[in-house]
């Protein structure tokens, strides 16, 4: 051991190795299912970090048949925490060697007493974006904590043994669709208790892992985007614990709803529709990407099918029929929501509705994939940040769905500037439109209007034979 020497009477100023001995066990594989109990695995004592040199790659994780190896990799560091003291000791413990058992030894700065309780943490995790991998899991995702009480005598410092357990849970799932036939995602995320981690799978994946920090009794919300489709699924009751690894084979039903929850008012939460919404003559529908329109320059007539641009009223029967445009005021009539034609449970937000999402939530002029729009972020957003200053569509430039999905994943919503029509398109990626659902007198309506240096939503309606895009929203469940 070290020398060690006093500071003051009864407090050790340590510079020490420790020796510490540390477990690290695998754990069998569950074959479990959202619609069962979750069973108790053994606990994953230990991840260590993946070492790759050339053509050979040390991986920290691997599966042997159905289970989960774990192991230490000689050289990893650990930190230590005083408890007792409510510091953090300078230096850090290495692993001398690999297995599931090793030897940490390093020297310590700091101040230790006899029977103080010390904290050992090995990595510090980003759980938020991960790539659906074991490998990425434990180079990035790792983080694992072990307690020891110290004993001092006679100026030798020894600790109990180190028994490492993981502060995640680690879970496969396995994605198929509603019918049982497994589907591969793009873009994956699960969320719990407000709390989004995003999944972008590379390639593409039907066997997702994804390292996820232990809650019990919570309500799970899986989304994933299988080629331009959006899937969903949810199931309130679960837990997962710390140190576990869990199987899940779920079926997931095509929504074509996005992750990202928005307030609307103070009580009512939404998710938007994967795409504004349009029709083609005989089946309503939304587009498949959310930077998507049928008319991508002004001064082109939109007499025929399919289309994106509405008149407000009558929502049952768009307003272009065998290529004539109705110029006439549509009458306030029948049903005014376009959400009936998508089935129960879709609809299109109030004056007020839109009001309290712009003065409640960060937005920007952006520009996604050449496409110019806002971008909205959802409640309790935790991806990349947008520049909100809305001083130019160039504020935030996203060159493809490489760069998007992770937006998307973290709930972005993005409202493309459409233009307008009254017979003939305008204004095509230099202003948008939005309808609300709310009469604004018998021949006009609210609606939102975006350009590249303002949202106006307040006080600002439009003569209801002017088509405007449409962007249906449902109620988080």
């Amino acid at each position: 051991m070290m020398k060690t020497f006093y500071s003051k009477p009864g407090w050790l100023v340590v510079a020490a190795t420790l020796i510490i001995t540390v477990s690290a066990c695998t754990k069998n594989d569950i074959d479990s299912i959202f619609e069962q109990p979750v069973a108790s695995p053994e606990q994953i004592h230990m991840l260590s970090v993946s070492a790759a040199k050339g053509d050979v790659a040390t991986r920290a994780l691997n599966l042997s048949g159905s289970t989960l190896n774990a192991a230490w990799a000689a050289g990893e560091q650990v930190t230590v925490y005083n408890v007792t003291k409510d510091a953090d000791l300078g230096g850090y413990l290495e692993a001398q060697a690999a297995g599931s058992k090793t030897t940490l030894t390093g020297a310590l700065t700091g101040i230790i007493e006899n029977g103080d309780e010390l904290k050992l943490k090995f990595l510090s995790p980003n759980y938020t974006s991960q790539n659906g991998t074991l490998e990425y899991i434990a180079a990035h995702c790792d983080y694992a904590e072990a307690t020891v009480t110290v004993t001092s005598t006679s100026g030798t410092i020894t600790t109990t043994d180190a028994n490492f357990v993981n502060q995640q849970a680690i879970v496969m799932f396995t994605l198929k669709n509603s019918g049982g036939t497994a589907i591969s995602a793009n873009a994956f995320c699960v969320l719990v208790d407000g709390n989004t981690y995003s999944v972008m799978p590379a390639p593409v994946a039907s066997e997702i892992y994804v390292a996820i920090p232990g809650f019990s009794g919570k309500k799970v919300e899986l989304f994933a985007k299988v080629d331009t489709d959006w899937y969903s699924y949810e199931k309130s009751g679960i837990t997962f614990t710390n140190g576990q690894y869990y199987t899940i084979a779920v079926k997931m039903a095509q929504t074509g709803i996005l992750p990202g929850k928005f307030s609307i008012d103070g009580t009512t939460q939404v998710r938007f529709s994967q795409g504004n919404l349009k029709y083609d003559g005989s089946n309503w529908s939304f587009h498949a990407n959310q930077y998507d329109m049928v008319i991508k320059s002004s001064g082109t007539q939109q007499s025929s099918y399919p289309m994106d641009l509405f008149c407000w009223g009558n929502v049952n029967n768009p307003d272009y029929k065998g290529g004539t445009y109705i110029t006439g005021y549509v009458n306030l009539s029948g049903d005014t929501d376009w959400g009936s034609n998508m089935g129960a449970g879709w609809y299109t937000l109030s004056k007020n509705q839109w009001s309290y999402l712009f003065d409640n939530h960060t937005y920007g002029a952006a520009t996604v994939k050449g496409v110019h729009g806002v971008i909205v972020l959802p409640d309790g957003y935790a991806g990349t940040a947008i520049n909100s200053t809305h001083s130019g569509w160039n504020d935030n430039t996203i060159a493809d769905d490489s760069a998007w999905t992770p937006y998307e994943t973290s709930g972005a919503v993005f409202l493309p500037a459409a233009g307008f029509s009254i017979g003939y398109v305008y204004d095509v990626g230099a202003k948008g439109y939005y309808w609300s659902s709310t009469a604004y007198d018998s021949e006009h309506s609210w609606q939102v209007g975006i350009t590249s240096s303002v949202v106006s939503y307040t006080g600002y309606n439009s003569t209801r034979n002017v088509g405007r895009s449409v962007r249906l929203v449902r109620n988080v469940n």
